[in-house]
């Protein structure tokens, strides 16, 4: 007797919600970034992307406006660093995820660990579910602004991402660099040569 194998199953589709929902999503990222007619190649600024993500309507629908974190000793530690938020120019939910998204890249910098680990459920819930929808959004962007023909910002995104991936908040940080480092030897890697 032979057995009839099953046929491979088909990955599950998107649904049209879904597809409208990545779409209205990468609209909104790519006008945020969308270069300048007269600067086509100028850099796109890591805190630029920040915002995009930050109020994307796929992020807005996630996370309510009154979920109960508290950005308080978020921005105190920044503040007391001497880190200026002013860049930050909305409100509400939008805001709190802007300074969310922000402290997850500084929060493995100096005194900030500590801080991190006094944060409240709420908050900490908060802060990674934006880093796992920014995660995503820069997943879309990067299949997406290639297309566009917009350099700039395709390796904007791509830098941003390798941020968000890591979280650590700069290429060229000694501190952040030693602590990519580390992260390279547990997962026995050495770091990458570039020439």
């Amino acid at each position: 007797s032979h057995k009839h194998s099953m046929p491979p199953k088909e990955p599950p589709q998107p649904s049209q919600a879904q597809m409208q929902s990545a779409m209205n999503d990468m609209q909104h990222v790519a006008m945020a970034i969308q270069p300048s007619p007269s600067d086509p190649n100028a850099e796109v600024p890591l805190e630029k992307i920040i915002l995009a993500c930050a109020s994307a309507p796929g992020m807005l629908a996630s996370i309510p406006e009154e979920h109960p974190s508290k950005t308080d000793a978020v921005e105190e530690a920044f503040e007391k660093a001497g880190v200026k938020l002013d860049w930050i120019n909305t409100e509400g939910i939008s805001k709190k995820n802007a300074i969310l998204l922000y402290w997850k890249l500084h929060r493995q910098q100096g005194d900030y660990k500590k801080i991190d680990d006094d944060l409240d459920t709420p908050t900490q819930q908060h802060a990674s579910a934006c880093l796992q929808i920014t995660m995503k959004l820069m997943m879309q962007a990067q299949m997406l602004l290639p297309h566009q023909g917009w350099v700039a910002a395709t390796v904007g995104i791509a830098r941003a991402s390798a941020l968000f991936a890591n979280q650590l908040w700069s290429h060229e940080d000694k501190e952040a660099l030693d602590i990519m480092e580390e992260v390279l030897k547990g997962e026995g890697l050495r770091a990458p040569k570039l020439r």
